[in-house]
């Protein structure tokens, strides 16, 4: 993504990054895990993932937000090798340099769909001195939400904050 507004200006760029790049049912498929998910009903597992689309943009407009305007940022590739648990995901790394003088390791995790020619679609997303990572953080959300109202309580949470 090009940094070419300035950091409040962002959340449309961020917007369209994710709805084009972004993975929510897998993010859901590794939040809830198995036993949950067959627990719930397919429309309600559609409402999740649009949940977690727009948490995942808020999370990531934000932190973008946070890095200064173009021209002190630059994002190069480290590394791209394939994840030992399966043959259809990869794990990115990059370089993030910021103009203040720091340097994040990010991570990006994809995957391919199941079709021939599929696209890589993100699932995960880290960056350790930024505070982002997406999978353990809606991970430890959904805990604390069904340890309150169960997985009912989860999608009636959902739905109330969903646009």
């Amino acid at each position: 993504m090009a940094l070419n507004a300035a950091p409040d200006a962002r959340a449309p760029q961020a917007a369209q990054v994710v709805a084009e790049h972004f993975d929510a049912p897998g993010l859901l498929k590794e939040v809830l895990g198995r036993n949950a998910r067959r627990k719930i009903k397919k429309a309600d597992r559609k409402l999740l993932a649009r949940f977690l689309t727009h948490r995942a943009t808020t999370r990531l407009t934000d932190w973008i937000g946070t890095l200064p305007a173009e021209g002190s940022v630059k994002l190069e590739p480290r590394s791209v090798e394939l994840d030992p648990s399966s043959a259809r995901k990869v794990i990115a790394t990059f370089d993030l340099s910021v103009g203040d003088g720091a340097h994040h390791l990010v991570e990006v995790r994809a995957r391919r769909g199941k079709k021939r020619g599929a696209p890589w679609k993100i699932w995960d997303v880290r960056c350790g001195a930024a505070g982002v990572h997406l999978t353990r953080q809606y991970k430890a959300q959904f805990r604390a939400l069904t340890r309150e109202g169960g997985l009912v309580g989860l999608v009636e949470k959902a739905r109330g904050l969903t646009p």
